[in-house]
């Protein structure tokens, strides 16, 4: 599967599992660069990684609250460079569910 960069442009929820199944719930900060790891055992989440440390967060969240890396260091803000987004906001339907294996 190929690797898909983000930035993120607005805060986000995100799920760590820790070494004794301890759960948290952390914030990832605006502007936040992610790479998606792959499918997540949560459903309708992804697992990111996110400074070296493995998070869960929600596949639709990322989508619609993220730009790609490459458009964002370019300075090219979009609410969804990968076209997940409608202008308007709204989802995508199609574009869905792009990171299942």
């Amino acid at each position: 599967m190929e690797t898909k960069h983000f930035r993120l442009t607005k805060a986000l929820i995100a799920v760590k599992f820790g070494e004794t199944q301890q759960t948290k719930l952390l914030r990832l900060p605006l502007g936040a660069d992610v790479d998606v790891f792959g499918s997540s055992v949560i459903w309708g989440c992804v697992e990111i990684v996110c400074d070296d440390q493995h998070y869960h967060i929600f596949e639709e969240d990322l989508l619609c609250h993220s730009t790609t890396r490459s458009c964002a260091v370019a300075g090219q803000e979009h609410m969804s460079a990968d076209g997940t987004c409608e202008p308007d906001g709204s989802l995508n339907p199609a574009r869905l569910n792009m990171y299942q294996t």
